[in-house]
């Protein structure tokens, strides 16, 4: 598997010409100063907006080609996204959170359960699957947002400033984790990161904005 992204993405006024590359089983950072445009570029990989001229190809297939008229809309991306504010919903336990995908596509609730404990597991998550939001560290919402994300099982999985809220030890964790997950499942990760550091330690390639 493979993304291509080379074109202009926007976002209002602002533009911003990009080139892209991931393969499958890799971590590609995307770095520059505030206002440079990478979350954008993330928006933009996930169906959020539209490039203003180029093409997004994903594994040979066309997401987003202005010229052709060829788009895939988000639900068929297959992308997991993971934002820094994480948007669990608040009402739902961990768990309930990380099945809602699930529920949403149509998978039974028992099934849905057994796949979102696995998951939660996957991220060092499953001691707190029954408590709310509110009542988890910013360490811990993070890694339901993110077995939220993967217990879809995407093909993509984007991550805008995913550790900038969380504690020192909980950073260090995901810098381990967040690898062999992308390589475990042979995904495609990027992630947009103002850390220097993090860069260093898990990025393959890096594209600068």
């Amino acid at each position: 598997m493979s993304l291509e992204l080379h074109g202009t993405v926007h976002r209002g006024d602002f533009q911003r010409h990009v080139d892209v590359t991931a393969d499958n089983g890799e971590v590609v950072a995307i770095v520059g100063a505030n206002g440079s445009g990478k979350s954008t570029v993330i928006h933009t990989i996930a169906g959020l907006a539209a490039l203003a001229d180029g093409s997004l190809i994903v594994n040979d297939t066309p997401w987003d080609v202005p010229a052709n008229n060829q788009w895939v809309s988000p639900e068929q991306r297959g992308c997991g996204v993971v934002f820094q504010d994480v948007r669990l919903f608040p009402h739902l336990n961990a768990v309930q959170n990380v099945m809602f995908g699930l529920r949403s596509g149509g998978v039974k609730r028992n099934d849905a359960l057994e796949r979102a404990m696995e998951t939660l597991s996957e991220v060092d998550a499953h001691a707190f699957a029954l408590r709310t939001p509110a009542s988890l560290s910013g360490g811990e919402r993070q890694r339901v947002a993110l077995a939220r994300a993967l217990v879809m099982k995407p093909r993509v999985l984007l991550l805008d400033e995913p550790f900038s809220a969380v504690d020192e030890r909980s950073h260090a964790d995901f810098l381990q984790l967040l690898p062999r997950i992308v390589r475990e499942t042979g995904a495609i990760a990027l992630m947009v990161t103002h850390d220097h550091s993090d860069v260093s330690a898990i990025a393959s390639r890096v594209v600068g904005l």
